[in-house]
């Protein structure tokens, strides 16, 4: 492996251009100079395991759109923190224009148990509770339920 132009001897990579780049990827320490290689996460043991990867929507109110953007620009630390506690990584919103909100995440679990850890936590219910009102949902609904799950149909790593 060489290192990064200015990083010194400490910033390992790997030349994507190599036969060999996924094995040198693998074996390669965590790092921050070090690619990240999208449905895999490191272990205690520093192996790979597959990610479940989760895409769903929702629909934002066409009026409250603008709003809604505001709420993402600062969501409370808290939040964030039991989002990770409960496996939610590489979490991802996109906004269309008309509303329609597609989110995606990775997670070690499954969609059901990734839920069930943030339905344990205090923060969700207080947040979901604020962001329901920006939703078209069914009378009653919270958005975190009330999200449709899509079915993965390719992926390329």
């Amino acid at each position: 492996m060489e290192a990064i132009a200015g990083g010194g001897e400490d910033a390992p990579t790997t030349n994507p251009r190599s036969r060999n780049h996924r094995r040198e990827l693998a074996a390669t320490p965590q790092h921050p100079c070090v690619p990240f290689m999208p449905g895999l996460v490191a272990t205690a043991r520093g192996a790979r395991s597959p990610m479940t990867r989760v895409g769903f929507v929702l629909k934002v109110k066409p009026a409250l759109i603008e709003s809604y953007v505001e709420r993402h620009r600062e969501v409370w630390p808290e939040m964030l923190e039991a989002l990770r506690a409960a496996s939610w990584h590489n979490y991802s919103l996109f906004l269309a224009p008309d509303g329609t909100l597609f989110g995606y995440f990775e997670t070690p679990t499954s969609l059901a148990a990734a839920q069930e850890a943030m339905q344990r936590s205090a923060v969700n219910a207080r947040w979901q509770s604020e962001m329901a009102p920006f939703f078209e949902l069914p009378q009653g609904a919270a958005p975190d339920t009330a999200m449709v799950v899509l079915r993965e149909i390719f992926h390329l790593d």
